[in-house]
């Protein structure tokens, strides 16, 4: 988990870090089914060259919505 006060540019290393966790992930669990990177920030993603490999994003305000 990281804290940003402004908008997350997601960087190289972390889009290879996230790849490498979905791998281990289908790895080591055997899962053939679907593997999806969900971001909870505090302002928003940065969109970048990186930011395509995420596939949903909430902000922190969407979790106290009723």
């Amino acid at each position: 988990m990281k804290y940003s006060k402004d908008s997350y540019p997601i960087t190289s290393d972390d889009a290879n870090e996230l790849a490498r966790k979905r791998n281990v992930f289908q790895v080591v669990t055997g899962t053939k089914k679907a593997n999806h990177s969900i971001m909870v920030t505090t302002d928003r993603l940065t969109q970048n060259e990186y930011w395509g490999n995420i596939q949903a994003e909430m902000q922190l305000d969407d979790l106290y919505e009723l």
